[in-house]
């Protein structure tokens, strides 16, 4: 069966009430419904939009019946549901059309229902859009890959670690392109298990290796470091804590990607590192976020 596949017909049964309500219509109309989505739509008056989905057109005598059973019980009066029919959707068609395939660089990155060739010279990353960070979409993402592409046009790193890794993206470019050999460390335990099905997926499992671990205290940063590459996508205040730990991994030399922070940030980011001994090459700036480039 493709659970994603959406009924024939789909109605939608509507109702705005009051917080302490929603259970009680989530009793009396559940059992007519394939489910049920709640959401609070003004937090001031407590007031909430309680929506059930059924495969058939409600009866209105059943709808009244089983209102007045709830206004019996509470002595409140409800309104009766707004009812439509749900317009079907083609789901797969609305996912290509979300996801279109795209450039970085010389990087282009795809969904797995993309079945047109890559450009010629290009490195393909198929990425889909998953539970882990990371589709290349975003613009620290791309910084970070057009910061990737500067480093290794003048030296290609032999070793690189890239700290909170999520979907891998990354690392695969690392080593699909340049076949750098790479450690990807990451904190969620579900971005993991993601990134490792994109490392199998793009075929650089030889390359890559992803691995659950708090930051730079993950035993096999000591064990595969010093590292003359470092990238690290994460955010502002994390990347400032953790300065004095990348120095301590980085090999003399090396050089560092930077990601995550917002134009405004770059000063003080780049001042806690400047304490470690590192300087600032280069900065891509992408609406409104940065991706720095230093070297120790």
């Amino acid at each position: 069966m493709n659970v994603f596949a959406q009924p024939g017909q789909l109605w939608e049964l509507e109702f705005l009430a009051s917080q302490d309500m929603v259970p009680l219509l989530e009793e009396a109309f559940g059992d007519l419904a394939q489910s049920v989505a709640m959401f609070e739509v003004d937090a001031d008056r407590k007031q909430w939009r309680t929506c059930f989905y059924t495969l058939q057109e409600p009866e209105q005598a059943d709808l009244v019946a089983r209102l007045a059973l709830v206004e019996t019980l509470t002595g409140s009066h409800l309104a009766l549901p707004t009812v439509q029919r749900v317009k079907t959707t083609d789901w797969v068609q609305a996912t290509r059309q979300a996801f279109p395939p795209f450039s970085v660089g010389p990087f282009y990155i795809h969904g797995s229902h993309v079945e047109t060739p890559p450009p010629p010279g290009s490195t393909p990353l198929l990425i889909d859009a998953n539970a882990a960070f990371g589709t290349g979409e975003h613009a620290t993402t791309q910084g970070c890959l057009l910061a990737l592409e500067a480093i290794c046009r003048q030296r290609v790193p032999r070793n690189a670690l890239d700290m909170g890794c999520g979907s891998a993206i990354l690392a695969m470019a690392l080593g699909k392109r340049w076949h750098v050999p790479v450690l990807g460390v990451e904190i969620d335990a579900v971005s993991v298990r993601v990134a490792r099905e994109n490392v199998a997926l793009n075929r650089v499992r030889r390359e890559v290796q992803v691995v659950l671990g708090n930051g730079y205290a993950a035993p096999e940063v000591a064990a595969r470091g010093p590292f003359d590459l470092v990238v690290a996508n994460i955010l502002a205040r994390p990347l400032m804590q953790m300065a004095p730990q990348l120095a301590r991994h980085l090999a003399p030399g090396g050089d560092v990607v930077l990601s995550g922070l917002l134009s405004w940030q770059e000063p003080m980011v780049l001042a806690a590192h400047r304490q470690q001994g590192m300087r600032l090459v280069k900065r891509w700036q992408i609406k409104g976020w940065s991706a720095l480039w230093l070297k120790r």
